[in-house]
């Protein structure tokens, strides 16, 4: 945690002084990735999901509310490191013609059919464990039954996809439900047989993780409030076309 909080500053006091990204990188020894093109969705132009992007973080979102070399406040990840992230370039959106996505219309037709038919499927037979074990249900549909102990409600699991996990935690004891797994065309029907509350062990990772994220978001809503408030006292306002210039480098 101090190698992170004492690298966290090195960077912001780089990008303080006017450098990009890439020669932060270079002199502090790290490795950038440099994504070529990516949509809101996270997919390449080919429409293929991007590979090694940061998972269970919303990195694109800001960027695409980001204008070109501007700076861009870190996102923090759910393990206490951040993700500093600069736009180099945009691609206007357009309609593209049918010849140019055939290939992937005709794929996401059949992908959507096989969703939309999963899902129904999926609440039959969620609709059956009301009244039968689990086993039964599975075999009867040439199915296999698993039975996973342990789940965390923030917990990643090998066994159950995140998604899946969400909608665990929000069913009852000897409740049932059915939720889409990692991609639409994968759904999970299960039934919750048990229900723990773990005891509060301040001193574990978990309790200490919530602690460091409680205390930096109260962090920062206050030196957002005292700027707010020095602002109205004071007066002043912020020239935003003039600071992203500045930023960004650019001259009149």
């Amino acid at each position: 945690k101090a190698q992170i909080a004492d690298q966290q500053t090195k960077i912001e006091d780089e990008r303080g002084a006017g450098q990009p990204l890439a020669e932060i990188a270079k002199k502090l020894n790290l490795s950038p990735r440099r994504i070529e093109a990516i949509d809101r969705s996270g997919r390449d132009p080919n429409g293929a999901l991007v590979a090694g992007i940061p998972v269970n973080v919303d990195f694109l979102n800001p960027a695409f509310a980001s204008d070109i070399g501007v700076e861009n406040e870190p996102v923090q990840t759910p393990e206490g490191g951040h993700v500093w992230f600069e736009v180099l370039g945009t691609t206007p959106s357009r309609e593209r013609p049918l010849a140019e996505v055939q290939d992937r219309v005709a794929e996401r037709w059949r992908e959507d059919e096989i969703a939309a038919r999963l899902k129904t499927k999926a609440a039959e037979l969620a609709d059956k464990l009301k009244t039968a074990k689990v086993s039964e249900v599975a075999a009867a549909a040439g199915l296999k039954a698993q039975n996973v102990k342990g789940l965390k409600r923030a917990a990643v699991s090998d066994a159950v996809p995140a998604k899946v996990v969400n909608d665990v935690f929000s069913t009852p004891k000897d409740g049932v439900g059915n939720a889409e797994g990692e991609r639409p065309t994968y759904r999970v029907v299960f039934r919750v047989t048990d229900i723990s509350v773990p005891k509060l062990d301040p001193a574990s990772p978990e309790a200490k993780l919530l602690e460091n994220a409680l205390r930096a978001a109260g962090f920062e809503d206050l030196v957002s409030q005292y700027v707010v408030r020095l602002q109205s006292d004071l007066g002043t306002s912020i020239n935003e076309a003039a600071l992203n210039q500045v930023l960004s480098g650019a001259a009149n």
